[in-house]
Order: structure tokens, then sequence, then C-alpha cells
């Protein structure tokens, strides 16, 4: 399941809202957060005859499993009555439960979810009613264990996961924080077993529960207390239409409701509440407003202000959405090469059913392009078209949006097209000077190229450390040069067209640092090989080796105070999935990156169905390997079925089936516990 950004966008929340019906929260036992909003359930007369006090209470019993997070971490909190839920007729597919566990959906009554930390790293699902039939990712099996609090409990595994049973309810514990370098005597609280066991601890009274750390969670979910669904999110920036962001110390929480109101009719709330009524601009609220009218939306957004609390409600037309679900808007490519002698440069639409021109509207550089320009005499555009912009109008970095309106919503694409002009550039990392030299035949306005700085793994539109114009009033011709001081290791120069932001790139140069590092993974020992590749002997200390983000136990100063071109170090006991960075200098600016995993080649074969065959590389277990296949259309995920002549383990020279019908497979990767460790490319003219 996507995961929902925890940096809202203002600009995608009204079509985010849309699509929520299928919302983040397909899989709570995934503990994949649903951030944004979701999909949620009852009709209307189930609504209208609930007690209130009743919908306050119907999660009570499960909140009670939900500890109170480390510190000051953020939290995602999730409220959901399936039972509520089915009553929608949900277009974009039934809700599933307890990824890694086969539980029956139409079991949970009720769930509630704790998500936890910036990435999401651990989570807590409790679902009422639920029973895990021990299928699925698990090995089906089970012991009979009680926590320290004395509940005793069934305990389930699978990959990252931990299951545990009650008579009542299901908890799922997840984390993604286990290292192969983690102390196996000592039990993180990260650990998915010790969250298990803080859940039991919470439901006893022993511990602090979620709702009991801080005022705030409860304050949320009592914004809407009628819903049938609810999000509520702390620690959350938003970033507004204008790219003003508005940081996670102005926002107290969010709050995202959900109610059912009849089976192709939902009610969408959204909550803010600000830490002082003053950050609450017209711009803000014009921004909300605009955005929760968009798509199949009943009238508009209803936007309320008490105080520091912002409210905007809306209702969303399910039917619509599935109608709009049927249509498939126009898109377009790029050209791999322009001929610039053209009168125009061609864009060919790879997909899209027949649409008219009127319902279109392309834009270069946000400006509306005319369309007896774009469309030529075409009355209608789809799939094998080409659309068209004259040669006169291209300019470098140009960006298109193509955007589709019709009567259930709309959507849009983009792209940019004449993107990438050639340069020579080169870095001096003693003087951390870069030179560059323009080798491009096509003439540049230096009025409108910049020279800009930018440190490592910023945003598209982040600013830049330093901006500079050193061409203007010139026309930029092959040869020109232009050089830039003071650039430290692990930043990148950018040249710019219209402006310095990494979006505004027609090229790239990366000051890497000294050398690079390779590695080599050795699974059947577990071992792990980290080799610096230098061009000239360095001192060792520029150096360090990190595991989950701290120094690990050997380095290459162990070996002396100088490091050799192909110096190997080695770590011990490394378990798949394990990473790593080398760094370099004092500042730590990432040389290289690694995933310690095994490694197979692999053959994907037509001529008889599907097949996979292993034809060199590591020994692994057929049950923890799946394909993920490209096909032409979409991504599909594939257990392998070895048959009689494969037996637990995938071997050299054991040939897989892969359960496919007719599809046109485009390349397959091959993976172990969800860790990519091999990939096949299809013969086109087999296939």
């Amino acid at each position: 399941m996507d995961k929902c950004p925890r940096r809202t966008l203002l600009g995608g929340i009204g079509s985010t809202l849309a699509v929520s019906v299928a919302g983040c929260l397909s899989t709570p036992g995934d503990g994949s957060p649903t951030g944004n909003e979701s999909e949620n359930e009852t009709e209307a007369e189930t609504n209208d005859d609930a007690d209130e006090n009743d919908a306050d209470t119907e999660f009570d019993s499960l909140l009670e499993y939900l500890p109170a997070p480390d510190g000051d971490e953020p939290a995602t909190l999730v409220t959901v009555d399936v039972d509520a839920l089915a009553e929608a007729n949900d277009p974009y597919g039934a809700q599933s439960f307890g990824s890694g566990f086969d539980i029956d959906s139409d079991s949970v009554s009720n769930a509630v979810v704790v998500e936890l930390g910036e990435n999401y790293s651990t989570s807590i699902a409790v679902l009422e009613g639920a029973s895990i039939a021990g299928d699925g990712d698990s090995d089906g099996e089970s012991d009979r264990r009680e926590s320290v609090s004395g509940i005793e409990y069934d305990r389930y595994e699978a990959d990252s996961r931990v299951a545990g049973v009650t008579d009542d309810v299901t908890v799922i514990a997840r984390s993604r924080n286990r290292n192969g370098d983690e102390d196996e005597d000592e039990q993180s609280s990260t650990d998915p077993d010790a969250l298990l066991e803080a859940a039991f601890e919470a439901a006893a009274g022993e511990t602090e529960r979620l709702l009991e750390s801080d005022p705030v969670y409860e304050a949320a979910l009592e914004t809407f207390s009628d819903t049938d669904h609810t999000v509520v999110m702390t620690g959350q920036a938003i970033t507004t239409s204008d790219d003003d962001d508005i940081q996670p110390e102005d926002i107290e929480y969010v709050v995202h409701g959900t109610t059912v109101r009849g089976p192709d009719t939902i009610e969408i709330r959204y909550g803010l509440r600000f830490i002082d009524a003053s950050l609450i601009t017209d711009e803000f609220l014009a921004d909300l407003e605009e955005e929760f009218g968009y798509g199949a939306v009943e009238d508009d957004p209803e936007i309320g202000v008490d105080d520091t609390l912002v409210t905007v409600s809306t209702v969303l037309d399910l039917e619509a959405q599935r109608k709009a679900q049927e249509i498939e808007s126009p898109q377009v490519r790029g050209p791999r090469e322009i001929d610039r002698d053209a009168e125009y440069v061609e864009l060919e639409v790879t997909r899209g059913d027949p649409t008219p021109v009127e319902d279109l509207t392309l834009e270069l550089n946000d400006e509306e392009y005319d369309p007896d320009i774009w469309a030529g005499d075409q009355e209608t555009i789809e799939e094998g078209d080409t659309i068209r912009i004259a040669m006169d109008d291209l300019e470098p970095n140009l960006q298109l949006t193509l955007s589709h309106e019709h009567a259930y919503g709309g959507s849009s694409m983009g792209t940019s097209i004449n993107s990438h002009f050639e340069f020579e550039s080169e870095y001096d990392l003693e003087t951390e000077t870069v030179s560059l030299e323009y080798t491009d035949e096509i003439p540049l306005d230096g009025d409108k190229l910049y020279l800009a700085v930018h440190e490592d793994r910023t945003g598209f539109d982040d600013e830049p450390v330093e901006s500079t114009q050193p061409w203007t009033g010139q026309e930029v011709t092959e040869g020109a040069t232009a050089t830039l001081d003071d650039v430290p290791a692990g930043h990148s120069v950018i040249v710019g067209w219209r402006g310095d932001s990494r979006r505004d790139s027609i090229y790239t140069h990366y000051a890497h640092p000294p050398g690079y590092a390779s590695t080599d993974y050795d699974y059947e020992s577990k071992t792990l090989a980290v080799t610096l590749e230098l061009d000239e002997p360095r001192p060792a200390a520029e150096y360090k080796l990190l595991v989950a983000d701290e120094p690990a136990a050997v380095q290459w100063t162990d070996d002396g105070d100088t490091v050799e071109p192909g110096a190997t170090i080695e770590l011990e006991d490394v378990d798949v999935g394990t990473s790593g960075t080398v760094v370099w200098g004092d500042d730590e600016v990432r040389i290289s990156g690694f995933t310690a995993r095994p490694s197979v080649d692999i053959e994907l074969r037509t001529d008889d169905g599907y097949t996979i065959e292993h034809v060199g590389g590591d020994e692994l277990p057929i049950e923890s390997l799946e394909a993920a296949v490209w096909t032409d259309d979409d991504l599909e995920v594939v257990e392998l079925e070895g048959g009689d002549d494969v037996g637990e383990t995938f071997t050299e020279g054991d040939i897989v089936s892969l359960d496919l019908e007719d599809e046109d497979v485009r390349n397959v990767n091959l993976k172990y516990d969800d860790h990519p460790v091999g990939h096949a490319m299809a013969d086109r003219d087999e296939s």
C-alpha cells in the first residue's frame, strides 16, 4: 500500500481525498499509515440512530492497547469502524487486513492503528473480532504465551511483524528498525515483540497509554465526533500552493474524518489546529476551498474557523468516482531526440481514450498553449496520436502540463523536454573549485542562465547555498567557461535555466569526495566485505563505515594511518537487509551506500508460459522468494511455483513457474524477503 506522506501537499489534498475511499489504511496490520484521509463507512440512517456517547466510546477498549510514544516523536493515530465502511460502494476495492497474516476482513468490526517515527518505522494495530488462519507470509504456526502483564495470547510471526491473538482482539506490531548488528541479547524498544509487549502492558494499565500521554490526541478525536474513520497526525508540515511551509511547530494536530452517508455518498472533513490564530491566512483558506472543491464533490466545500481551529468539509459522490476511474486521460512522452531543423517538436500520446481537444489544456511553463498549434487539425486525441510544439516556442527545460477536465473531475500529467545540454566539468578537491565548459552547439541566452550550489539530497525547489549569473549579457556558445569557488565535497553545482533550483537544471556536476566503495556480501557466511576504490593512498581517518547510522565495529583506521587503494574491511554476522554507508571527512559526506543482500542470476523464459531459471549465484529458500513482474500495463507480485523438480531451496539449474496468464511481461525482479536479489528482461521477440 502506498505510504501517505507526513508532509501533506495542499496542491493535492482535494484529489487525494477523492481517492481516500481506498485510503492508506487498506492494510492496517501492515501498519500502513493513513496519513491522508480515507474511506469510511456507515449509512446515514445508522449515524442518525447512533447515540453520540456510543460513538465516543466504541474504540475505547481498542485504544487502551496503544502505549505512549517515546519522547516527542511524531505519531499518526487511526480509528476505523469497519462495519460502517462496508456500507460504502468502494470504487477502489475491498479492504484487507494484517499484511503477512491471513486475516478474514469480514471478521474485523473495528480497528485502531498508531504509526510512530518520521518514517513510520514502527506501528501497532489492534483489530476487534479478527482471527489468524495461519497462512499468508507467516509460517502458519503459533505458540501460546503470556505477557508480563498476565495477558495470554497466541503469537504469530511474519517477517518484521508479530501478532498476538487473544479472545477479544488481534494485536499486530511492526518494526523496520531491526538490523543485523543489533545485540540479540538486548531487546530493542522498536523490536516487534517489545512493541507487542508494550501494547499488552498498556491494555493492563501498567504503562502510560497514548491518549494519556498528550491531551492533543483526545482533543483531535473529539473534533469530529460522529465520523466512521478518523486519522490524527502530529509533527506534520503543510505546504501551501505558494510553497510557503507551515511548520510542525505551528500546528497542534491535523485530523481527517470520514463518514459514509449512503452507499454512494461519503462526507470528508479535515481539521487543523494551529498554535496561534494569526497563522490562519486568507491564502491558506483559499487553498483549502480550491482543493476540497476538486473532483467528484456534490457541492462547494464548507470552510469554518473557530479561534485556532480550521475545518473544511465536503461530500464525495462515489458513483461519479467510479465513472472517473473508467476514464483514461491522454498521456504524452517527449522525444528522445529533437530535430532542430523541423518546424515542430512532436510528442507521442502513449495512452488515453479518444478525448475531445476542447476538453484538454496544454500549458508550457504554466502558460496555456494555442490548441490550433498543439492539436493541429485533430478534433480528438488518443493513444497513438501526436501533439506538437512549434520549434520557435521551444526553449531549454520546457515544462509541459496536459490537463483533462471532464464531468467527473479531471486529471493532469506533466513532463519536461529539451532539458539536457552538454558541458564538461571537473572538481578540484584541494581548492574546492568546480570548472565548467559549454560544449553544446546550441547557443543559449546568458541572461537566463544560473550557476548554483546545492547541498546533497535537497528537494527540487529548495534554495541553493550560492547562486550567480556568470554569463549575463552574453550569448553562451560552445567553449564558454565559468568557475565556482568554495564548493564543498558532497555538494552539487547546477546550471539552471530561468532559475537556480534543481528543477531548473539543464546540467549537474556533483563534487564527489575522493574514492568510491564497493561491497561483496556472502550470504552463506553472513559476511560483508567493503572495499575502498581510490586513485592514490589517503589518510585512513578520512573514511568511516557506518551501519544503521552508527560507526561499525571495524574501520580502516584499524590497519594504520594510511589507506591504500583496494583496502578492504570485513564485517561478520551481517543479516540480509542490513544497510550502511561509507562517508568521508569531518562532515561525513556520503561516498557509497549499500544493503546486504544475496544475489541470484536469473533468466526469464517465455517459450512455455513464464518461468525463471536460476543460472548462478546464491541458493535461497524458495518460500522466501517472490517475483515482482512488470507488464506493459501494471506491476504484479506473484509467488514462485517450483513443482516436483524443485525442492525447498532455489539452486542453480532450477526452473520455477510464474502464475501469470495472458500478460505481456517486460521484466522480472526476484525478491528475497522483499529485497531485490535478481533481475531479468523479457526477450521481446519471444514474447
